[in-house]
């Protein structure tokens, strides 16, 4: 609020907060932050779930990351032209869409889940955020001022910064919760120390049921496993909660953004 006061009282504000009132600016950059918001969430949580629940070593985990790059390359190289077909805010809310579905889908995730499930989810959010975040930010860019260029290109790159650092917050926060929850039963046995180290995290539950070993261990390697891999649907399907209600709003607000005369050749084609 002091930022605002101040950058509205000043001749030459660091950012002109009036610049939210243009849909293209403010719809564009709610696209851009949620998006990012739900992706480094998934990123923070998901390479957990690689790693103490499937038990991948870190270049593993990082390796079966690698279908992001493919499908954000595939995407955002294309969007332009799906774009002029069907307008900035079909495509940028479609994109929203698909990014929710496939975070909504880790809700039937299992521990055991397939490398063939979890390919194709990283791969489709992939593809989905690459039909937003360009023509989100080439929204956001026609809605400022050439001489304020600078300034739109910064307000993207604050927009992903401070949305993905919420989002890590946010859905790590409430799948630390969930988890906590759900494995306590599985703990409740163990001497106080490991309990509490099992309970902390999945990783804290994996070097405890190493220690363990034998039946003990496996037991509550599966336990924690299970318990981590429904506190994930669960705070996934908030980030794609937050997806589709952006989604809502910037299908309905967005300005289009497509000459008068492009909008006429795709309705009589």
């Amino acid at each position: 609020i002091g930022f605002v006061v101040r950058e509205r009282s000043t001749d030459s504000p660091l950012l002109d907060v009036g610049l939210f009132r243009r849909p293209g600016f403010s719809l564009g950059s709610l696209a851009i932050s949620a998006t990012f918001f739900a992706m480094f969430g998934m990123i923070f949580v998901l390479t957990q779930y690689l790693q103490n629940v499937q038990g991948a070593s870190p270049f593993e985990a990082g390796l079966k990351m690698t279908p992001i790059a493919v499908g954000l390359v595939l995407a955002a190289s294309n969007s332009d032209r799906f774009v002029r077909r069907f307008g900035a805010p079909a495509l940028v809310s479609a994109g929203m869409v698909g990014v929710a579905a496939f975070l909504a889908s880790t809700l039937w995730w299992e521990p055991g889940t397939s490398y063939v499930a979890i390919g194709i989810f990283i791969f489709g959010i992939a593809l989905s955020m690459g039909n937003v975040m360009a023509p989100a930010t080439e929204r956001v860019m026609a809605a400022v001022p050439k001489a304020k260029a600078g300034v739109g290109s910064a307000m993207n790159d604050v927009n992903r910064m401070v949305a993905g650092s919420l989002g890590v917050a946010v859905i790590g926060s409430l799948v630390s919760s969930a988890y906590t929850s759900h494995v306590e039963d599985a703990t409740g046995a163990l001497p106080a120390a490991a309990a509490s180290a099992a309970n902390e995290s999945i990783g804290g539950a994996a070097a405890v049921a190493d220690r363990l070993g034998g039946a003990a261990g496996d037991a509550l390697q599966h336990a924690a496993g299970v318990a981590y891999s429904d506190a994930l649907g669960l705070g996934l399907a908030v980030g794609a909660g937050v997806l589709a209600l952006g989604a809502v709003a910037v299908r309905r607000w967005l300005p289009d953004g497509r000459p008068a005369s492009a909008d006429v050749a795709v309705s009589v084609g």
